[in-house]
């Protein structure tokens, strides 16, 4: 945890402390990991979307979780996949960190709603094959992702709606095939050939 976002957290820390009797569990955050491309090839980039959906009278306060990649080279377990990095919805203050992703929001910066995209991840594809890359973050560790609203008109009145993140992202990457004209150059030597006999 990054000292900025430690110091960022604190006020709502508090809030949060101060007004756990009214935190509600009737609603629900869902959120979703798209692959934007079909067709992955080796050398290829390729974006994955970070989607959330919430109801649209609450905030969101911040999330974070980690692509399970080396923290050194960033290329998942097999090698297969490079992290290149993430963007973060313009609406939010962007604290991500090497494999980290991670944003806070400031009510009312960004209201709930449905499929709201929250940052993109990109990746390059290094080898063909099949990967699982995990992304995860625990609520105990400031991750996952937190919402809420103003309950009534009470400081410390907050409804807080939060959740783990946890997932893996399945990717698929081809080989990229042979040019045609590497199959084509045997059949121009043998007819270059064959013309140069008939001429002699």
């Amino acid at each position: 945890m990054k000292l900025d976002m430690i110091t960022k957290f604190g006020s709502r820390a508090f809030l949060g402390a101060a007004s756990l009797f009214c935190v509600s569990t009737a609603q629900a955050i869902s959120y979703s990991f798209t692959i934007q491309e079909s067709d992955i090839k080796v050398g290829e980039t390729f974006d994955v979307a970070f989607t959330a959906t919430f109801d649209a009278d609450y905030f969101l306060d911040y999330f974070a979780f980690d692509v399970g990649v080396d923290p050194v080279t960033l290329t998942s377990s097999s090698g297969m996949v490079r992290y290149l990095g993430a963007s973060v919805n313009g609406s939010l203050f962007d604290t991500s960190f090497l494999s980290e992703v991670s944003a806070l929001g400031d009510t009312p910066a960004f209201a709930g709603g449905t499929d709201l995209l929250l940052a993109t991840l990109s990746f390059e594809a290094l080898a063909p094959g099949s990967e699982s890359v995990s992304l995860s973050g625990a609520l105990n560790d400031f991750a996952g992702i937190v919402v809420s609203k103003e309950a009534g008109p009470g400081l410390f009145d907050f409804n807080v709606i939060e959740s783990d993140i946890e997932a893996r992202l399945d990717v698929r990457v081809s080989a990229v095939p042979d040019s045609p004209l590497y199959g084509a150059v045997p059949v121009l030597l043998i007819g270059m050939l064959a013309f140069h006999r008939k001429r002699s």
